[in-house]
């Protein structure tokens, strides 16, 4: 079975985090217990959303999890941090990767945030 079949669907998030996920094989056959690895940081909205996808999972495994985590909708720093607080590895190899094949390092990343700021803030 693929990772896609196995999530049921399209969605490239959940392609994107299944598959730098070493541990996919046991987490598709058994049901880890989800943990807040990395909640610093976190807003209450943020722990919100963090307790219902934890919550929709125990009840329906993967699908569920899914499901609510697709009822963020286009809060991208929503799904961002849900994911960082869950799969912490997972997205700094995503990000890593990601700028990577634009051409940069993870250690240049403040460097190109603050560049961004600044353009954002000249116009």
């Amino acid at each position: 079975m693929t990772i896609r079949a196995a999530l049921g669907g399209d969605d490239a998030r959940c392609v994107m985090i299944f598959h730098l996920c070493p541990l996919w094989p046991n987490m598709a056959k058994n049901k880890p217990v989800l943990e807040a690895v990395n909640p610093s940081g976190l807003t209450e909205a943020d722990w919100i959303a963090v307790n219902k996808v934890r919550r929709a999972y125990e009840r329906g495994g993967w699908d569920a999890f899914w499901s609510e985590f697709e009822t963020f909708g286009d809060d991208l720093m929503l799904q961002i941090m849900v994911l960082r607080t869950l799969f912490p590895d997972v997205m700094r190899q995503a990000i890593k990767d990601e700028l990577g094949e634009a051409g940069f390092t993870l250690g240049e990343l403040p460097g190109l945030l603050k560049k961004t700021m600044q353009l954002a803030t000249e116009h």
